[in-house]
């Protein structure tokens, strides 16, 4: 969303929203058929399997960088200093953690053997320990956002 500069109201940017969901479908649909217990690639040439295929690979990546792109074009339409920067990571890094310790009791109540102690230290802190890489890399665009702001704005 972007202010209008007349008006002074929040204008919705629907292109950019939609091919953010899009973005989202392209990755949700990627990790089903790579994460997928079914091995589709096994069985007989069929329609499904050639539809299926087409997720492989390609849509993923694609999904990614579109979904990077449009995060930057909504974070650089602001005035984005290192402090704001810092309380978004801050939150983030909150549900994160959240979210990995979540799944670290589940797994221990599910099969209590399979935990170890560098599964403990990466739910514990897991952007520095790199468990969910895309997290990593968009505490690290954050951190850098606000010099990258700078700089476009003094070839401006």
């Amino acid at each position: 969303m972007r202010t209008d500069i007349k008006s002074g109201r929040t204008v919705r940017q629907s292109g950019i929203e939609l091919l953010r969901i899009i973005a989202m479908y392209l990755i949700v649909a990627h990790h089903m058929v790579n994460h997928n217990s079914f091995d589709f690639l096994g069985q007989d040439n069929s329609f499904r399997k050639v539809i299926l295929s087409l997720f492989k690979y390609i849509p993923g990546k694609i999904g990614i960088a579109l979904f990077f792109i449009t995060s930057a074009w909504f974070l650089s339409s602001g005035n984005q200093s290192l402090k704001k920067s810092c309380r978004k990571i801050w939150k983030l890094e909150r549900a994160i953690v959240f979210w990995s310790l979540t799944a670290l009791i589940l797994q221990y109540h599910l099969d209590p053997g399979t935990i170890h102690l560098q599964q403990i230290i990466s739910a514990l802190f897991p952007t520095v320990t790199q468990l969910w890489w895309y997290t990593t890399c968009y505490v690290l665009f954050l951190i850098f956002l606000p010099f990258l702001n700078l700089s476009f704005l003094k070839k401006k």
